[in-house]
């Protein structure tokens, strides 16, 4: 896939999710936080050093 296809893509998809974002805040409804977060910049730049995976079996 060219470069500038990616690019485009990205793009629209971040217009898509700032839309989608504002859609949510008229109709009272929460969007997701992490989702908000990358948007406004906050994210990548703050990302947590790790995060813990869960390894607890469900078996009973």
């Amino acid at each position: 896939v060219p470069l500038e296809d990616l690019k485009d893509a990205a793009t629209h998809l971040i217009e898509a999710l700032r839309m989608r974002n504002q859609y949510m805040e008229r109709i009272g409804n929460q969007f997701p936080v992490t989702t908000k977060r990358f948007l406004s910049g906050e994210y990548p730049a703050n990302l947590p050093k790790y995060r813990r995976k869960n390894t607890e079996s469900s078996e009973s």
